[in-house]
């Protein structure tokens, strides 16, 4: 090895530890928003291109050292690590691979700690610092197993939600202990008294390891000031105030509150058919908001929900009798088949129930529909209880193709515009093609040279609230 490896080694996890601060920081401004904005994918491929590096750096050197172990099990970790952010990125870009995602956090994580055991046990620990990373490396993958596995268990959202800002916090802390490598190169780096040290292809020259360095680290700067000033999705993760004709909209609803018995809280606005009368029996339609109504203000949820807004008009009212249901999904959380997040559809399904033992509901007609976010949400409603729901509205969602199977039965009238920038048209695509395949026949609205404002197209669709109002679960 020469002076030129060592010293690219070091800067290539410096590097990496600053990306992943950075990230983080980002991550904690926009929440999941940050998955859906132009400039995340160039960002995701440069984390994961310096990942891959830092595999080859660390299996060359342990070549080099002849520790066949912790070569072996860095090879595992590289080649389990690169198929976790395939998934990762299916899920974020195409939720294809959602049902794969936990299997592959939780094997790259068991790789991780393999590969740090073997620095605690092999001859690697000959290298006192490699020895402290992988002391510190298997502390690390432990608490990050237990609380995954914490939060996969816990029946209380808002119990899987802290924990899952925790784990976000842990693993960032946890990347430093990259330092720790940076300190076993340091000192190969400062034993090396001549430059007369073997040659391969994988060491270079000062020049080109100055020039190397210099590319990767504008393109660093480049790609970061582009994913801190993308503006086109972050106002969106903002918990903004109400604005006055929110205000105006949810008055029109009676404000309320579900406690759970673990005191898990949904707020909620429920609007009675006009009329109301409780010897007669009227659907319930479930009105899921999208991101930039996230809060708890129990007000904003309203203007975000869609029908919401259309079904408490009075003359809809008098046409369309029905309890309208908008709960509100707190910052941070999603209605479900959003993998990253802790979701609350239990809860909204236990307030549901709670509501049909106080009103006169119809349990075989009970509708959902969503935007967006809330589009993701209805499609995973009916795909987690496809016994609950006559139809569903999803628009601009999307859901893992796998699930479609659950939800042939159920009628659904997606709608989507194809140039989505946000939430692209391949998540409602694979999910009417996958229930097609499947034997089910859902109806399908796509929108040529529309992006991901689509809401005024809907609701100009003829017929969609003819088609719900008249589904009824046999």
């Amino acid at each position: 090895m020469n002076r030129n490896f060592y010293r690219l080694s070091i800067f290539v996890t410096a590097l990496y530890i600053a990306i992943t601060f950075f990230q983080a920081i980002i991550q904690s401004r926009q929440g999941l928003k940050m998955l859906y904005l132009k400039a995340f994918v160039p960002w995701f491929f440069l984390a994961v291109i310096m990942n891959f590096a830092g595999s080859v750096i660390l299996a060359r050197y342990y070549q080099h050292k002849k520790y066949k172990a912790a070569f072996s099990t860095v090879v595992a970790v590289a080649i389990i690590s690169i198929f976790y952010f395939i998934v990762a990125y299916h899920v974020v870009t195409g939720n294809a691979l959602a049902a794969h995602y936990t299997a592959a956090y939780q094997l790259m994580l068991l790789a991780a700690m393999a590969h740090a055991i073997v620095l605690v046990f092999s001859k690697a620990r000959e290298r006192i610092w490699l020895k402290a990373a992988g002391m510190f490396g298997l502390i690390l993958a432990v608490t990050q197993l237990s609380f995954f596995w914490a939060i996969m268990s816990s029946q209380s959202f808002q119990l899987r939600h802290t924990l899952g800002e925790v784990q976000q916090w842990v693993a960032v802390v946890g990347s430093l202990g990259l330092v720790l490598y940076i300190k076993n190169f340091r000192d190969e780096l400062n034993a090396m008294e001549t430059e007369k040290s073997e040659v391969t292809p994988y060491l270079l020259s000062n020049t080109v390891t100055v020039f190397t360095m210099m590319v990767v680290f504008a393109a660093t700067l480049f790609l970061s000031f582009n994913l801190a000033t993308d503006k086109r999705k972050a106002r969106l993760a903002q918990n903004r105030p109400a604005s006055p004709e929110a205000e105006r909209l949810a008055l029109r609803f009676e404000a309320r509150v579900y406690v759970n018995a673990q005191g898990d809280t949904l707020p909620y606005r429920l609007m009675k058919p006009l009329n109301y009368d409780p010897l007669q029996k009227y659907p319930l339609m479930v009105c899921l908001h999208h991101g930039g109504a996230h809060g708890t203000d129990n007000v904003i949820q309203v203007e975000g929900g869609g029908y919401a807004q259309v079904l408490s008009d009075d003359a809809y009212r008098a046409k369309y009798p029905a309890f309208i249901f908008v709960p509100q999904c707190p910052v941070g959380s999603s209605w479900g088949g959003i993998t990253q997040l802790p979701e609350i559809m239990p809860l909204v399904i236990e307030a549901m129930a709670t509501l049909e033992k106080e009103f006169s509901i119809d349990e075989k007609r009970r509708y959902v529909a969503g935007i967006s976010g809330g589009g993701f949400g209805s499609w995973h409603f009916i795909a987690k209880h496809p016994e609950m729901f006559a139809a569903a509205i999803p628009i601009c969602g999307g859901a893992d193709p796998s699930l479609a199977k659950n939800v042939v039965n159920v009628p659904v009238w997606a709608f989507h515009g194809d140039q989505d920038q946000n939430v692209p048209v391949g998540f409602s695509r694979d999910m009417i093609n996958a229930m097609r395949d499947a034997g089910g026949n859902p109806k399908y609205t796509e929108f040529p040279g529309e992006g991901h404002n689509i809401w005024e197209s809907v609701i100009q669709t003829p017929g969609v609230l003819d088609w719900l109002f008249e589904q009824k679960r046999k």
